[in-house]
């Protein structure tokens, strides 16, 4: 069996274990090829005869240990994995928590953390009459940790997740970061996020900074109708408060995107990136 073994496989490219990928051969270098997988270009080691211009199907066959083994498959086998005509991209969360653990990365290690993190998703967006049951404990203390294990090799941060009981929304998700590029205290950058879905206003977004010795922040909804009616009510009911600069000088915006994937993820955006792929017959 002909096979590629990849270094560094999450650093490098998306894909999935068992599912065929699509390489493009360029062109033939010193000590192997520059390839092409998903318009990304990556130099390949191989003692492999492969023409240039040739498509090969690689399957991923296994990981564990920092390396993948991809299978080179042949014309009957490509009839028996078809490839998906894009590269579907894994659940960042359980995959970076088994590589941060340094253990083996498998189907089924990988659908236990899933199902974690989805059930953990719900509790963040249930409503306070809804019928949902409450995640377990032992099952919110597994989804935090999870979380924390994903994001704790991060290089230019430091971002940490908890859990604050609250009477309304039984668990509200707090996320603490501080960026490390910045050492002198005058630059100091910490964040302190939180997300809560409301039952007027839908899902929002609370960020709030802490730069260069000044307070700021922002609330961020899903969708401008939202916005707007929140942005109403709050009008009609300041006067009822004492007065707020700080709450004053709010950023209120909104996204299509799906908030509750930027409070968990946005940290990790770097390692879906391509990049240095080492490939070895």
């Amino acid at each position: 069996m002909r096979t590629f073994v990849v270094d560094s496989f999450w650093n490098n490219f998306n894909a999935t274990l068992n599912a065929p990928l699509k390489a493009f051969i360029r062109c033939k270098v010193e000590g192997g090829y520059i390839i092409e997988i998903d318009g990304e270009k990556f130099f390949a080691r191989s003692e492999l005869q492969i023409p240039e211009g040739e498509i090969v199907h690689l399957k991923p066959i296994s990981y564990s240990g920092g390396k993948i083994i991809f299978k080179l498959l042949s014309r009957q086998e490509m009839k028996e994995n078809p490839p998906f005509s894009k590269t579907p991209s894994p659940d960042v969360l359980p995959f970076l928590t088994l590589s941060n653990l340094n253990l083996p990365i498998t189907q089924e290690r990988l659908k236990v953390l899933h199902s974690i993190v989805e059930r953990l998703a719900k509790k963040l967006v249930q409503e306070k009459k809804s019928e949902y049951k409450p995640v377990a404990e032992p099952t919110l203390e597994l989804g935090i940790k999870i979380l924390n294990v994903a994001h704790v090799a991060l290089k230019d941060k430091k971002v940490a997740f908890f859990a604050l009981h609250h009477p309304v929304y039984r668990h509200i998700f707090i996320k603490v970061k501080e960026e490390l590029k910045n050492k002198s205290p005058e630059d100091l950058t910490k964040s302190f996020s939180f997300f809560v879905n409301t039952f007027n206003f839908g899902k929002v977004l609370v960020n709030l900074f802490y730069i260069n010795g000044k307070l700021s922040g922002t609330l961020v909804f899903e969708g401008p109708d939202n916005l707007k009616k929140a942005r109403k009510r709050y009008e009609e009911i300041k006067t009822e408060f004492i007065f707020s600069s700080f709450i004053e000088t709010l950023s209120w915006q909104w996204k299509k995107s799906n908030l509750l994937e930027e409070f968990l993820k946005e940290d990790l955006a770097s390692f879906n990136l391509n990049r240095k792929l080492d490939v070895i017959l």
